[in-house]
């Protein structure tokens, strides 16, 4: 594993990657249901996004995130584009690493390659349908004053356990990984890519209209701006 981005815990402790001092500044953002200055939006088909090469099934947009919004001008600075987050959830491709090429002005994404070897399909009748129900979405700042970093054990024990009562997408910030810090190296030009977003599996009432569900699982979003490649992860707890 590459050990890279916000890691300053004991690398012979790997739980001191997952909270400590140095999440305290970090700036980051929870999404809320709600209509703000951006077209941010959790599900949707407004890109081109390949079938599975598991289930055949459409890959799920999760989340499209308008770039021209300043809170995620880290990203690929303030543009006039999207970054769609896909990925299938009706198979064992989610259980490893997916990785795809995004194609900003055909607004398509291509699949590159993922790591699945067991080949595992969900039954018929409990799929997620493709697209997912559409909602607006608006980003809103995650406060340190509210204990929503991970600034010590019993505060990252807090917002896993909580994580998805009143929001389920984090952006930015600290990425509340489950196990261990996701391997961030690009597959294409080998530099750090981007850590974008977790996304929880646990919902609640938060999406009406849709069946959305990981089961035990969060899903970790990461992009490498020069090569425009984007990578899922899983994490189980």
């Amino acid at each position: 594993m590459s050990f890279f981005g916000e890691f300053t815990g004991d690398k012979e402790l790997a739980k001191s990657y997952n909270y400590g001092d140095h999440w305290r500044n970090k700036i980051g953002y929870k999404v809320l249901k709600g209509n703000g200055n951006f077209n941010h939006k959790f599900g949707g088909n407004n890109w081109d996004v390949p079938a599975c090469k598991n289930c055949n099934a459409p890959y799920h947009i999760i989340m499209s995130l308008d770039l021209r919004d300043p809170k995620l001008e880290s990203i690929m600075g303030i543009c006039d584009k999207e970054l769609p987050l896909i990925s299938c959830l009706n198979c064992s491709s989610i259980w490893g690493e997916q990785f795809f090429k995004i194609n900003f002005e055909e607004k398509k994404v291509e699949f590159i390659q993922d790591t699945d070897t067991q080949h595992w399909i969900q039954d018929d009748e409990l799929k997620i349908g493709s697209p997912l129900y559409e909602v607006n979405m608006q980003l809103v700042s995650l406060n340190e004053n509210e204990n929503e970093n991970p600034v010590n054990e019993e505060l990252y024990y807090e917002l896993t356990n909580n994580f998805g009562k009143d929001y389920f997408i984090r952006l930015l910030g600290a990425p509340l990984y489950l196990q261990d810090p996701i391997d961030r190296e690009c597959p294409c030009c080998h530099k750090e890519m981007k850590y974008i977003a977790t996304v929880g599996s646990d919902f609640g009432n938060i999406i009406d209209n849709t069946n959305f569900d990981l089961g035990e699982m969060w899903l970790y979003f990461m992009f490498c701006n020069e090569c425009s490649i984007l990578k899922v992860e899983s994490e189980g707890d």
